[in-house]
């Protein structure tokens, strides 16, 4: 799922790359995610670091930059050492999956069909969710529009902490983990599909501008 948004949101975003619009991917680990117990985040370092380096297993450039966060951060502030420490586990890790790759011993995530499978629905509901963003809201891309577009209901963020009063109808959906993805659910547990949701958004800010 992480490496299928990835994917999906690099390939959105660079059709709008350009000589005055460039991408630079630079990945990084969750603060939430490291453990407290300092030996068990070296070990989802690792693993992250190397989760990174599958985003684009095909380009040894690729990710350009890595935010290496520190495995302390679970548990404290990290100091120099542990800081310069950090780095040597990401840069080792990448090194050794790397090789590990070349040698046939993991699995080729640049051939996965599941991801590429994933990352296809998702661009496509993306794709589906922007078209319907413009069909009722003007200068979508405006401060204004982009407020027009939270308020209406278009971005689903149930776990909003802030503001909460400000965004009923952003906040009001429910969401559940399906297949390690999130997803909009009914009343009945029942995922909720893209079309329906935009659909229900773009009638209820249709009918607000009319009554």
């Amino acid at each position: 799922q992480d490496l299928a948004k990835c994917r999906a949101l690099l390939q959105m975003v660079r059709e709008d790359a350009g000589p005055d619009f460039n991408i630079i991917l630079q990945p990084r680990a969750g603060l939430d995610y490291l453990s407290h117990n300092i030996e068990r985040a070296k070990i989802q370092l690792a693993a992250a670091s190397i989760l990174m380096d599958d985003i684009e297993p095909r380009d040894a450039a690729s990710p350009q930059v890595i935010h290496v966060v520190s495995y302390s951060e679970g548990s404290h502030l990290a100091t120099p050492d542990i800081v310069v420490d950090s780095i040597r586990i990401t840069r080792h890790a990448i090194d050794e999956y790397r090789t590990a790759r070349r040698r046939g011993e993991v699995d080729d995530m640049g051939a996965s069909q599941e991801v590429e499978t994933r990352t296809r629905e998702l661009v496509e509901g993306a794709r589906k969710v922007m078209a319907a963003i413009r069909s009722v809201v003007a200068d979508p891309w405006t401060p204004e529009g982009l407020d027009t577009i939270f308020r209406a209901g278009f971005l689903p963020v149930p776990a909003l902490w802030g503001n909460r009063g400000d965004y009923p109808m952003a906040t009001n959906w429910t969401t559940k983990l399906v297949n390690g993805g999130v997803c909009v659910i009914d009343e009945s547990g029942r995922p909720v599909s893209v079309e329906e949701r935009t659909a229900l958004v773009v009638d209820t800010l249709r009918k607000g501008r009319t009554d």
